[in-house]
């Protein structure tokens, strides 16, 4: 539970929790983050702005993400 934490190790808890279900689900393939293999990738930021704590903020945080993911699209580059 994440009540009983800091700001900073709620924030601390969430990205893990974020890195751990993007790296484990389909909304994303790391790989079509390469440019240029083993030379240049795309970095992707997210950014989530909690503007107010009153239960389940782990999934709205999480399908944000994961919606956002889905429909990234990267622009096509002539290398």
């Amino acid at each position: 539970s994440l009540q009983f934490l800091t700001k900073q190790e709620k924030l601390t808890e969430i990205t893990k929790l974020l890195e751990k279900v993007i790296i484990g689900s389909n909304c994303l393939d790391p790989e079509s983050l390469s440019i240029l293999t083993g030379k240049f990738v795309w970095q992707l930021t997210v950014d989530c702005i909690i503007v107010r704590d009153e239960g389940n903020i782990i999934d709205a945080v999480l399908n944000g993400v994961v919606l956002a993911l889905m429909d990234v699209r990267k622009p096509i580059l002539n290398i």
